[in-house]
C-alpha cells in the first residue's frame, strides 16, 4: 500500500480508511483491504487503472494481493505525473495540447499535417468522446468510413499515423494503459480498396518515359527542367532540391551538399522559419552526371545575365527561384508536373516522387547488396550518373 509521508504516523487501524480515502483523491494507486467473509477472508486490491477508473480484484491470501498491487502499479506507471491530467479529457481538449507539444519533437510540416488531419478528419467525428473510451474497433470503423467517402489509402494511413501519435502520447501522460491503435497498420490492409484512380503499376519512370517527360517540359515549362532534371538523377525530395543554394553545387567537382530541406510555402511565414534539417536529420553528399552539370552550369549562367539585365545588384542564393526570385514552392511544382504529364500520355499515377524512383532504381543494380540506404543517402555511382 502507498501512503503520502504525512501519513505514516496515523494509527494502524486509522490506516485502512485512509487509503480509501487517498485512492479516491486520486493520491494513490493501489490499496490492499482485508475483507472478512462468513466462510472466509480474502483480501482486495483496490486501484485506479490509466485511464482513471477504479477498480477491484479480490485475491486468497494477503500475499498474493501484494503481488496484485504491485503488477497494477506497474501497468499504470506506478506514479502519475506531477500534473495530472483530467482522466475524463475529451479527445478535443487532448488533441489541442497534444499539437502544443508537439512542436518540441518533429518538424514544422510535420505538425501542420498532422493538425490538418486532426482538424478535418478526427475531430468532427470523435472530438466530444472521452480519450479513454476510444477503442480499436472504433477507429478502424472511422478510417473505414474515409476510405468509403473516397479518401485515399495514402490519407487514411496518414490519419492513422496521427492518431496513433496522439494516443501513444496518452499513455506516457497515464491516461491509457494501452495505445487503442497498436497494430491497427496491418488491418488497415483488409480495408483498402481497389480504386480506379489509383493505376497498379511501377511508381518509377523507366528511362524513356523519363527521355519523354523531360522533353515535354522543355517545351511545356523549361524553367522547371533543371529541377526535374536534378530530381531525377540525384533523388533528392522535393524540399530538399527547393532549399539548394548555389554555395551548394561544386561544379568543378561534380558534387551537391544536401544539408537543408524547405517546408511548404505557409501563410505568414518567412523563408528561414520554413527551412530545416534533411529528413534523415544529417547531411549528404551526392555526385551528378554529365548531363546534370551541363544544365546547372547553364542555368547559373543565365541567372548571372538575368540578375545584370534586371538590376538585381546579384544573384539569388537560391538555385531554383520564380519571377519574384523567391524559392520554388512545392505545390508548384506538383501543379507544373501534373499539367505536363497530361501531355505525354504517360501514366496518370505518376508524381514527382517518381523521379526520385527512378534515381533509386538506376542506383540499385550497382549498390552494395541489401543496402537500400545506398541509393539515397551515400553518393551515386559514377558510372550510373554517366549520363
Amino acid at each position: 500500500m502507498t501512503l503520502a509521508p504525512e501519513d505514516l504516523a496515523v494509527p494502524v487501524l486509522a490506516r485502512r480508511r485512509l487509503a480509501v480515502k487517498h485512492l479516491e483523491k486520486g493520491r494513490v494507486l493501489v490499496s490492499i483491504r482485508k475483507r472478512q467473509g462468513v466462510k472466509r477472508t480474502v483480501y482486495v486490491v483496490d486501484y485506479r487503472d490509466g485511464s482513471g477508473r477504479r477498480r477491484w480484484e479480490t485475491c486468497k491470501t494477503r500475499e498474493d494481493a501484494k503481488n496484485v498491487a504491485a503488477l497494477k502499479q506497474l501497468q499504470a506507471g506506478q506514479l502519475r505525473p506531477a500534473t495530472v491530467l483530467d482522466p475524463n479529457i475529451s479527445v478535443k481538449d487532448y488533441g489541442a495540447r497534444w499539437l502544443e507539444t508537439l512542436a518540441l519533437s518533429v518538424k514544422p510540416r510535420t505538425r501542420d499535417v498532422y493538425t490538418s488531419l486532426l482538424n478535418t478528419h478526427v475531430l468532427p467525428a470523435i472530438g466530444n468522446v472521452r480519450l479513454r473510451q476510444l477503442h480499436q474497433a472504433q477507429i478502424r470503423a472511422l478510417l473505414a468510413q474515409r476510405l468509403e467517402a473516397g479518401r485515399s489509402p495514402a490519407t487514411v494511413r496518414l490519419m492513422a499515423a496521427a492518431r496513433g501519435s496522439m494516443l501513444a502520447a496518452a499513455v506516457d501522460d497515464s491516461l491509457l494503459i494501452s495505445n487503442p491503435t497498436h497494430g491497427l497498420r496491418r488491418k488497415l490492409r483488409a480495408l483498402r480498396k481497389d480504386r480506379p484512380d489509383e493505376q497498379d503499376g511501377p511508381k518509377a519512370l523507366t528511362s524513356e518515359q523519363l527521355t519523354r517527360f523531360l522533353a515535354a517540359v522543355a517545351a511545356k515549362a523549361p524553367g522547371y527542367a533543371t529541377l526535374f532534371l536534378l530530381l531525377a538523377r540525384t533523388g533528392l525530395r522535393i524540399g530538399e532540391a527547393v532549399a539548394l543554394r548555389w554555395s551548394d553545387i561544386d561544379l568543378a567537382g561534380r558534387r551537391i551538399r544536401v544539408s537543408r530541406t524547405m517546408a511548404p510555402r505557409r501563410k505568414d511565414a518567412a523563408i528561414d522559419d520554413r527551412v530545416g534539417t534533411p529528413k534523415s536529420g544529417r547531411a549528404r553528399t551526392v555526385d551528378m552526371s554529365q548531363a546534370l552539370h551541363d544544365a546547372l552550369d547553364a542555368l547559373r549562367r543565365a541567372r548571372r545575365q538575368e540578375a545584370l539585365a534586371g538590376g538585381w545588384g546579384q544573384v539569388p542564393p537560391w538555385v531554383f527561384v520564380n519571377r519574384n526570385r523567391r524559392p520554388f514552392d512545392a505545390s508548384d511544382i506538383r501543379t507544373v508536373f501534373a499539367r505536363v504529364l497530361k501531355t505525354t500520355n504517360l501514366p496518370e499515377h505518376l508524381t514527382p516522387h517518381s523521379l526520385r524512383h527512378h534515381a533509386d532504381s538506376r542506383i540499385m543494380p550497382t549498390a552494395v547488396a541489401g543496402t537500400r540506404r545506398s541509393a539515397r543517402h551515400f553518393t551515386f555511382s559514377p558510372v550510373v550518373n554517366a549520363a
